[in-house]
């Protein structure tokens, strides 16, 4: 155990236990049954630079990608943006010398790479991850219901050319780690040892801050300060563009995205409503202009497409198995 950690920043750490072979953590107990979460990474989907074309079928791939998700299966996705380490993008975006005669040239091109990093222009490390969460008997019943779905998100994935891969025991440990001990990103790696299968929840001493403080507005670990910011509403798509310009402030942060399933049936109500809402809203206009002598009445395009949407929606719902979603998006920054 750390030297100056107190206990209650080891017991503020949300999960009791895990597995060293597969990575899937016991998050607790509650009404339903046993919650346990597992991680993976995956590489990014360049949506932004896509034709239009390709964004439908990423967009459709996406959702089908969601679809494979269980009623009893929630997911957090979660994008790390932090400045990563000068040397290792240095090593990563400046180009070898060869000897020759062309080396000038290299060199003019990496003192230009070189000084825009140090004045904090692309110095950002993006990664992405998955967490999905079910409930299960136990670790067993548990690793079943994950194995059977990564193999399928594996597949999906491909498709938008994007490797999934799952997190290991000890490198999610290494996340969590860096998530609560800021200054030393990166220096941290856990190892198993035979001792750990039995005392599986002293890995809590190893990466556990030595300070934690909660406020009204902001929490403090170690000299660090944090805020979460919940976005009340994000609407029905939520624009990609506005998190690549989150991402490309050249600020730390942590974007999360929470998605539990609604059932089927609250989503077909759901979808009824706001189809029910928007054709309401339409006969209204249409009355109005009858009453007015008018030929043909004004519907905004955007009301129009509001119903037609919610029209294929409820259509998917019923026949395609598609799902709707309860979405939490939060924001953290830290300072």
């Amino acid at each position: 155990m750390k030297k100056n950690t107190k206990q209650t920043t080891i017991n503020s750490i949300p999960y009791n236990n895990l597995d060293i072979d597969t990575g899937i953590f016991h998050l607790g107990k509650d009404k339903q049954g046993n919650r346990f979460s597992k991680t993976l990474k995956f590489t990014d989907i360049n949506y932004l630079i896509a034709r239009e074309d390709e964004r439908n079928d990423i967009y459709t791939r996406y959702s089908k990608t969601l679809n494979l998700l269980t009623d009893e299966m929630e997911a957090l996705l979660q994008i790390v943006n932090r400045k990563a380490d000068f040397k290792d993008i240095e090593e990563e975006v400046t180009v070898e010398l060869k000897g020759d005669e062309l080396d000038d040239i290299r060199n003019d091109y990496n003192k230009i790479i070189i000084d825009g990093l140090k004045e904090g222009k692309g110095n950002m490390k993006k990664e992405l991850y998955l967490t999905l969460i079910t409930y299960a008997k136990d670790f067993k019943e548990a690793n079943r219901q994950f194995d059977k779905i990564v193999k399928e998100l594996e597949s999906e994935f491909k498709t938008f050319g994007s490797n999934l891969k799952e997190v290991s025991a000890a490198e999610r440990l290494e996340l969590i780690h860096d998530e609560l001990n800021y200054d030393s990103v990166g220096d941290f790696k856990y190892e198993f040892t035979e001792k750990d299968r039995n005392r599986i929840k002293t890995s809590k001493a190893a990466i556990a801050p030595e300070y934690m403080k909660f406020d009204l507005n902001y929490y403090k670990i170690n000299e660090r300060y944090y805020r979460g910011i919940y976005l009340k509403s994000v609407g029905d798509v939520l624009d990609d563009e506005f998190i690549d310009d989150l991402l490309s402030t050249n600020t730390d942060m942590i974007i999360s995205l929470y998605m539990k399933p609604l059932e089927k049936t609250k989503s077909i109500e759901a979808a009824k409503r706001k189809r029910t809402d928007a054709s309401t809203e339409i006969m209204g206009r249409r009355r109005k202009a009858i009453k007015n002598k008018n030929l043909e009445a004004y519907i905004p395009e955007e009301l129009q497409e509001i119903f037609d949407e919610s029209t294929e929606l409820l259509e998917n719902l019923k026949t395609n198995g598609d799902k709707l979603f309860n979405t939490t998006f939060v924001i953290t920054l830290s300072a």
